[in-house]
């Protein structure tokens, strides 16, 4: 019997407005990242780029989600930290 609770819900499903502004296609695609494929809860770092900056960082969904829910930007140039994989495109 399949438990129901621990089923994968796409993160296009979970956050369609998050994927829809933040998701880095350009990145993700190449890398053949899929927030139709990809769980919420996915530990696997895909990219982001922030609405306010413009920055490309990478962080997890899970991760991303977290920062979300406790009102936090997720952008680590807007955050003041460095981060290397962080640019402005």
């Amino acid at each position: 019997m399949e438990n129901n609770n621990h089923k994968r819900i796409p993160l296009i499903d979970h956050c369609p407005d998050v994927v829809n502004e933040e998701w880095y296609g350009a990145y993700n695609s190449i890398m053949g990242l899929d927030p139709t494929i990809i769980s919420k809860d996915s530990a696997k770092t895909v990219y982001w780029k922030c609405t306010k900056c413009g920055s490309v960082y990478r962080m997890s969904p899970k991760k991303k989600l977290e920062q979300k829910e406790r009102n936090k930007t997720s952008c680590f140039a807007c955050r003041g930290r460095i981060q290397i994989h962080a640019f402005t495109v």
